[in-house]
């Protein structure tokens, strides 16, 4: 995507915006506790953008999106798990290729 600058994790800041040749919203919902902190975050505009929206602990705001319209078939749900031996289990899910 041609960013230029480290992506980290935006636990304390909530959301991060990258520029390449497509905007990279990455968001981490960690801290968020409520609906009520998740409709302040204005996900609706940052969704409405061209772009890739990245999001940490999505599960929290599953009902949110089904309000924005968007259902089960437009995302793309991934998941990290750690193993026993310290390697990871990744699942992906929605992703038809």
């Amino acid at each position: 995507m041609s960013i230029k600058e480290e992506i980290t994790s935006p636990s304390f800041t909530i959301i991060a915006h990258y520029q390449g040749t497509l905007p990279l919203v990455h968001i981490d919902l960690y801290r968020i506790t409520g609906i009520e902190e998740l409709e302040e975050l204005g996900l609706e505009e940052i969704f409405d953008n061209k772009g890739i929206s990245v999001i940490e602990w999505g599960e929290k705001a599953l009902s949110l999106f089904a309000g924005y319209g968007y259902g089960q078939d437009t995302l793309i749900r991934v998941r990290i798990e750690m193993e026993e031996d310290g390697s990871r289990l990744i699942e992906i899910q929605g992703l038809d290729i």
